[in-house]
C-alpha cells in the first residue's frame, strides 16, 4: 500500500508542472508572505513526504486557503483526483497552524520532493476560468 502511495505522489509531481503551463496559470502578486514555519508544522509535513522516483518531476504546487474551513488544492486536476493527491492535500491541511489564518488568507506552497524534501511559501497560483469558449 505504501509503495502504491509513493508511486502516486511521484506521478503527481510529474503532472503538476505540465498542467500548470497548459492551463495558463501564473503566480499572483503578493507581498509579505510568511515563513513556512509560521503557517505550517513543516517538520511533521516534511517527515511524511515520500521521496520521488528519479525520473519524475520533484516539484508539486498547492494553493492553500486558511479561512474558517482550511482548504488545499493541487494545481493539476488529474493529480488532484488521485489517491496520492488527496493524501497530500490532507497532510497539508492537517499541518496548518491554528494562527495561519491571521497571517495570510491564501498562499502557494511549493513542495520539492526528494531525499531532503523542502517546502516554500509563494504567491498563490491564479488560473483562467475553465470552460470559457473563444469567439468564433
Amino acid at each position: 500500500m505504501r509503495t502504491l502511495i509513493l508511486r502516486g505522489v511521484v506521478a503527481l509531481g510529474a503532472l503538476t508542472a505540465t498542467a500548470s503551463a497548459q492551463e495558463g496559470c501564473k503566480s499572483a502578486q503578493a507581498t509579505n508572505l510568511p515563513a513556512v514555519s509560521a503557517v505550517l508544522d513543516s517538520a511533521t509535513l516534511v517527515k511524511n513526504l515520500p521521496a520521488p522516483d528519479a525520473a519524475a518531476s520533484k516539484e508539486v504546487f498547492v494553493n492553500v486557503t486558511t479561512g474558517p474551513v482550511p482548504k488545499a488544492v493541487i494545481m493539476d486536476t488529474t493529480a488532484a483526483k488521485s489517491d496520492a493527491g488527496r493524501l497530500l492535500v490532507q497532510k497539508v491541511v492537517e499541518s496548518l497552524k491554528p494562527n495561519a489564518k491571521t497571517l495570510v488568507s491564501t498562499f502557494g506552497l511549493k513542495v520539492l520532493l526528494g531525499e531532503a524534501p523542502t517546502l516554500s511559501v509563494s504567491p498563490p497560483m491564479v488560473c483562467p476560468p475553465k470552460g470559457t469558449l473563444s469567439p468564433r
